[in-house]
């Protein structure tokens, strides 16, 4: 696997990419209650008869906050993933909305933005391969049919070879649930083999976390 690293950021798009609603009244109360409501000690509690937050929830329009979700949600913005022009047109509307609130920029060079630097990393399918070996036949997977991959952002290639296959069932070790598929299964050097998910007898929460590949392993 050798994924390619690029490093880019995210700016506005200089070709506007939706119409826009130049009514944010919604919104900017919305903002004013958020300033309203940090003045206030969170020991004391919220009073929410004090004239500017009485003023800024009256003031609130819901047509108008529904539409810079539908705004933001919609699918010429592609997702909004960072680095792409749907990410663009959205920070792009966000900018301009603060904008016509007349908030003042806080960001670089008196812009409402903070470039951020991003590293990519994308799999390389025509150097990507995958044998397994068993005692009845050498078997050559197929990429994106028998397996696929993730890229690794910190390495420009990963090699395993010859590293045998330990099965672990779903990969969760959760000892305040007094459950570890890990308990006295030797790993170190092996390639670990998992089942998506987790175990159906956890509780909805634990077992939505214990499900992310992320807390696995």
């Amino acid at each position: 696997m050798t994924p390619d690293l690029v490093t880019s950021q995210a700016a506005p798009e200089r070709t506007r990419v939706l119409r826009r609603d130049r009514t944010f009244r919604g919104a900017l109360s919305l903002v004013v209650l958020l300033t309203a409501v940090g003045c206030y000690d969170a020991e004391e509690g919220i009073d929410l008869d004090a004239p500017d937050v009485a003023a800024a929830m009256a003031s609130m329009d819901a047509a108008t906050i529904e539409h810079h979700i539908r705004v933001l949600a919609d699918d010429s913005l592609e997702g909004r993933a960072p680095g792409t022009a749907g990410f663009a047109g959205a920070a792009r509307y966000v900018e301009e909305s603060l904008r016509d609130m007349g908030l003042q920029p806080a960001g670089v060079d008196g812009t409402y933005q903070q470039p951020v630097p991003l590293r990519r990393a994308t799999v390389v399918e025509s150097e990507s391969s995958m044998t397994v070996e068993t005692p009845a036949a050498t078997t050559t997977l197929a990429y994106d049919v028998d397996f696929y991959l993730g890229a690794d952002p910190l390495r420009e290639s990963v090699q395993v070879q010859s590293a045998p296959v330990v099965f672990v069932g779903f990969g969760v070790s959760a000892p305040g649930l007094g459950y570890d598929d890990y308990a006295d299964i030797d790993v170190e050097g092996k390639v670990v083999l998992f089942l998506s998910g987790a175990p159906s007898a956890f509780p909805s929460n634990e077992r939505a976390y214990y499900s992310s590949g992320a807390t696995k392993g």
